[in-house]
């Protein structure tokens, strides 16, 4: 049943969308049951599916797939939590609605599933991304300038007014 659900996902042209959906919910609850003693596969299995999403263009795939995985997995998932999130932030600032909803599912499944110091060992993560979705480093100061007493070492310019996700309620 894997082969099948995985095979209708790598289809090269999308037919029908509600229809996919379901079958992209029916993937993702199948890898969310895998038992916990074959996690190694199911991290392979995840890994395998990020590298089809990237190659046909699908993030939305991923998205909505880890979203589902992070939220029903009966799997710890504290040491996957900080690849997942790199991977949920990359959309940080994609100019769909609808992907940032999926992003926005996909950081809250994978927060809730964490322990307390876990979610607070994202927040560099979230930093490293949001500093490389939105601002542009303009030059380092010269080394003159920080011998005159001025203690700032980069300039820096926005590359966005607003980043996507943050133009959403749920998002901020």
């Amino acid at each position: 049943m894997l082969l099948a659900l995985q095979e209708e996902l790598r289809a090269p042209q999308i037919d029908n969308e509600e229809r996919i959906q379901y079958v992209m919910t029916a993937y993702a609850e199948l890898i969310a049951r895998i038992p916990d003693n074959e996690i190694m596969q199911t991290n392979e299995e995840i890994e395998r599916f990020l590298e089809d999403c990237k190659n046909l263009n699908r993030p939305g795939f991923y998205l909505d797939m880890l979203a589902h995985y992070c939220k029903y997995t009966a799997s710890n998932i504290e040491k996957k939590g900080e690849e997942y999130m790199d991977n949920i932030l990359k959309y940080i600032n994609v100019q769909s609605d609808k992907l940032i909803l999926k992003v926005i599912a996909g950081i809250t499944a994978v927060m809730e599933r964490l322990p307390k110091e876990n979610q607070m060992m994202m927040v560099p993560a979230i930093r490293r991304q949001i500093e490389m979705s939105g601002v542009q480093v303009v030059n380092s100061l010269h080394s003159l300038q920080n011998a005159e007493g001025n203690m700032l070492q980069h300039l820096y310019k926005k590359k966005v007014p607003v980043l996507q996700i943050f133009k959403t309620l749920e998002g901020v």
